[in-house]
């Protein structure tokens, strides 16, 4: 993606071993319950606009971008939401934390982006491997950031 000025990137995430691994950019921790947001405020007092970038059905997903979405909605900023949708394989669990997640992240994006995980499984065939399948998801989350961005909705 390219680099603009007035773009600024921020990990956020309840993995410990997820934020050690990121390089790049500045990154914050938040507890498992997604308690912690407030750290996140110094970086959103300088924003116009957010876009939050997830996969909802594990711990952070489901549990920060809600929290986050709220707080960003709370502070007045236009907020994007592109949110991966596991696949059914994934266990009925997870879609229940995604169904969850995506219900309150409606509540305060003013856009969400859904990019459900079984769909994208249909266009890759009954042979295609786990791993594509998450590849392809992925790929398909920062295909939208990069149209976000390049129309300068955020």
């Amino acid at each position: 993606m390219a680099s603009r000025p007035n773009l600024q990137h921020l990990a956020v995430n309840t993995d410990r071993n997820t934020i050690a691994g990121i390089e790049g950019m500045p990154s914050i921790l938040l507890h498992a319950d997604a308690s912690g947001t407030e750290a996140v405020m110094p970086w959103l007092v300088q924003c116009k606009a957010l876009c939050l970038l997830a996969g909802l059905g594990g711990r952070a997903g489901s549990t920060a971008t809600p929290a986050l979405a709220r707080l960003a909605h709370d502070a007045g900023l236009y907020t994007v939401v592109l949110v991966g949708m596991p696949c059914d394989w994934e266990g009925r669990r997870r879609r229940t934390a995604a169904l969850q997640a995506l219900d309150s992240v409606q509540k305060y994006a003013s856009e969400t982006v859904i990019i459900h995980g079984d769909e994208v499984a249909r266009r890759l065939g009954d042979d295609c491997a786990m791993m594509d399948c998450i590849a392809q998801c992925d790929a398909l989350l920062l295909r939208e950031l990069e149209t976000a961005v390049a129309s300068e909705v955020i």
